[in-house]
């Protein structure tokens, strides 16, 4: 059973809290919605995508569903436990041990929201076209989509460790990033451990340090370098790939931008 659904609300209307018979998936394309899940409060924005289960309570935080946009996605799965077992039924095509490590992904998610990147919008647009045009021969291609979305969803899931609150935890952040100080981090990784989308994430960190979310991990990317510069035998070369730096090169421009001195300066500085 696959129940979905596009709304273009100009106001409110009423949404106060229910269950739903399946795993129920929601992308807010536009406005920002107060919504609760099984007694916790949150604040969507526009491209949030939140999940809830069948034994999850949800609805609007005051019984309402603000203007906005809309699309929803219900999928009903043969099989779905506390425990995470799934088993979604035979037009899924997804490997029998795929639809456990969703289930269980979704089970123990902390948060009930990702932020949908690029792919996850375009199967809701996808998803949209098809069940509006009616043609039963795309029966196959929703069974895809479907698919792909719960793949995603739960992915996105798995990555957002950082609990999102009104005001950023930047020291979880940047403990984080420390953790994987030599991973070629981009924007969108720290989009995915969040939970903030792209706008949002720059606005916080802006206003929490003065520079952009990148800004923030080659100040940090430098931090480690100077640690490792206390190490006289450590190579400089060896110290730019421990901390994420693609040559010996990028790490001297970095350095010398944001300390004034090159590397091998700064090292021989504290001898």
């Amino acid at each position: 059973m696959k129940m979905f659904g596009y709304c273009r609300l100009r106001g409110a209307m009423w949404l106060r809290q229910h269950l739903d018979a399946g795993i129920e998936i929601c992308l807010l394309a536009k406005g920002r919605f107060d919504w609760t899940i099984e007694g916790r409060s949150y604040q969507m924005r526009s491209n949030d995508c939140t999940f809830t289960l069948p034994w999850q309570k949800h609805g609007g935080t005051h019984g309402l569903l603000d203007a906005g946009e809309l699309y929803w996605l219900i999928i009903g799965p043969r099989r779905f436990r506390r425990d995470g077992e799934l088993k979604l039924g035979t037009w899924s095509h997804l490997p029998g041990e795929v639809q456990k490590d969703i289930g269980r992904t979704l089970c123990n998610a902390a948060n009930p929201y990702i932020a949908a990147d690029g792919w996850i919008r375009q199967i809701f647009h996808e998803l949209n076209a098809a069940f509006r045009s009616g043609d039963t021969s795309t029966a196959w291609r929703i069974n895809r989509l479907v698919d792909e979305l719960l793949y995603a969803v739960a992915r996105g899931a798995a990555a957002s460790q950082v609990v999102r609150r009104d005001v950023l935890n930047l020291e979880q952040v940047r403990r984080r990033v420390m953790e994987q100080i030599d991973r070629r981090w981009t924007l969108d990784d720290l989009v995915a451990v969040t939970g903030y989308g792209k706008t949002q994430l720059t606005y916080l960190v802006r206003t929490a340090t003065g520079l952009s979310p990148m800004a923030m991990v080659r100040r940090l990317r430098v931090d480690a370098a100077q640690h490792w510069l206390k190490t006289p035998t450590l190579e400089i070369t060896e110290i730019a790939l421990r901390c994420g730096f693609q040559s010996s090169q990028q790490f001297a421009t970095v350095f010398r931008k944001l300390t004034g001195l090159s590397p091998s300066a700064w090292r021989q500085q504290r001898e």
